[in-house]
């Protein structure tokens, strides 16, 4: 693949006036000489003209260099005018300019894809009264957006000559249609293909089969949630689809409810219909639970898909709690500092009155025990004194001069001693 900057090449916008002729050029040239008297400054200037004369190729605004991106195999002929990309890729895909003198003067956008993939078509309804879709999601990333439309028909299968109707799909991330529903051809055979066409060629899909009835999917239930109950039960309560029309509800709707312990592998399913409430009666207790369900109309169409997973721990019984020690609030709000055996259970009584009734106090008791033995304990030492002291006292009063002894004291000395030597010689032997 070459790129020349001419106007006449395909796919190419000219920018910009061609150049100047190489006589132009030079004059131009010098006459620039001729202003400059400094040899290296005309030197340096005639460098920068000298590149500015080059021709120069941008990718999305980025100079074209081997050395700045794997170009695979790239040239650049006749003094850069021509550019050559001998294999392209997707990523190359981009605007290329040319640049010369300064200035853009030729540009071309480069588009490089393959061969539209052969779609895979599927239809589907999601209420027995909603559109029917059709859609397509490539496998592979698309660098130009496609064109989709679907081809329908509901003529008999013994028709020579179907007639199928062309009707525009969309396309955003993947293809997709939407054909109104009709209740007359639910159970009608439609037949379809999908044809896609985009620049580098077109394609279409293998014919699709179908009654609408056929390719009823509803979306999975919707507000699932779990309750604990006592015991070896778990509840389960779900609601219908959130895309379920309210005018299908004479439908009827059939359920799958499966769940395991979060650690094990192994799944148990139970079968449900016509009620959205469950009760799982042989749970172990304190263990995760997964739990997730689907659904489908009872008589046509296909399972939806399985609710997002809802984790829950089964009931466990409670551990009996140890009783622990509590301080009677009542007896604290007083605050007289009296223990508990002195309040009374009337608590209009004064605590000092009471104390000073019949009730006798511990307290008091040990008291005057220990009082009374103290006392016991005094009058025996001053009592031992006493009758230890006494002959003591008689000796030194006997051996008490005379000369010591007041002249009173001496009088009643001698009378005393008068009488007992009389008494003493009436009453001898």
């Amino acid at each position: 693949m070459e790129y020349t900057p001419s106007p006449y090449m395909d796919q190419s916008t000219t920018t910009s006036s061609t150049p100047a002729s190489e006589s132009d050029s030079e004059d131009e040239e010098m006459d620039t000489e001729g202003e400059y008297d400094d040899e290296e400054c005309l030197k340096e200037n005639r460098v920068k003209r000298g590149i500015m004369l080059r021709f120069q190729w941008q990718w999305d605004k980025k100079l074209v260099r081997k050395e700045d991106r794997d170009w695979g195999e790239i040239t650049f002929l006749q003094g850069g005018a021509v550019l050559s990309l001998a294999s392209v890729r997707p990523a190359d895909t981009g605007k290329y300019t040319c640049h010369h003198n300064g200035r853009e003067i030729f540009a071309v956008k480069v588009i490089v894809a393959e061969h539209p993939e052969t779609p895979s078509l599927s239809c589907y309804k999601k209420s027995p009264s909603s559109k029917i879709r059709c859609e397509w999601r490539p496998q592979k990333p698309i660098i130009k957006r496609p064109s989709c439309y679907l081809l329908l028909s509901t003529s008999p299968f013994h028709t020579n000559t179907p007639k199928f109707n062309q009707i525009p799909c969309s396309y955003s991330s993947h293809c997709w249609c939407a054909l109104d529903n009709n209740d007359d051809k639910l159970r009608v055979f439609h037949t379809a293909f999908l044809c896609v066409t985009s620049i580098v060629g077109n394609t279409t899909s293998s014919l699709k089969n179908f009654t609408p009835l056929d390719i009823l999917k509803p979306d999975p239930p919707s507000n699932v949630s779990v309750q604990l109950e006592q015991g070896r039960e778990m509840r389960v309560t779900w609601n219908l689809p959130m895309s379920w029309k309210q005018q299908d509800n004479y439908y009827r709707i059939i359920y799958e409810l499966k769940y395991r312990p979060s650690v094990s592998s192994n799944d148990q399913v139970i079968g449900i219909k016509h009620r959205c409430s469950h009760t799982i009666t042989d749970v172990l207790p304190g263990v995760e639970y997964l739990i997730q369900l689907r659904n489908r109309e009872e008589y046509d169409g296909q399972w939806s898909e399985w609710t997002s997973p809802v984790y829950t721990r089964s009931w466990t019984e409670p551990q009996p709690v140890e009783p622990t020690e509590t301080y009677d609030s009542n007896s604290l709000e007083l605050g007289s500092g009296f223990p508990a055996a002195y309040y009374p259970d009337d608590p209009t009584t004064n605590p000092v009155d009471y104390l000073n009734s019949s009730h006798e106090s511990p307290h008091v008791l040990w008291i005057v025990v220990v009082f009374a033995i103290l006392s016991v304990i005094l009058a025996v030492y001053i009592l031992r004194n006493v009758l230890l002291k006494r002959p003591t006292d008689i000796h030194e009063f006997a051996t008490t001069k005379p000369a010591d002894v007041m002249p009173a004291e001496k009088a009643r000395f001698e009378d005393i001693a008068k009488k007992l030597m009389k008494k003493c010689q009436h009453e001898g032997p």
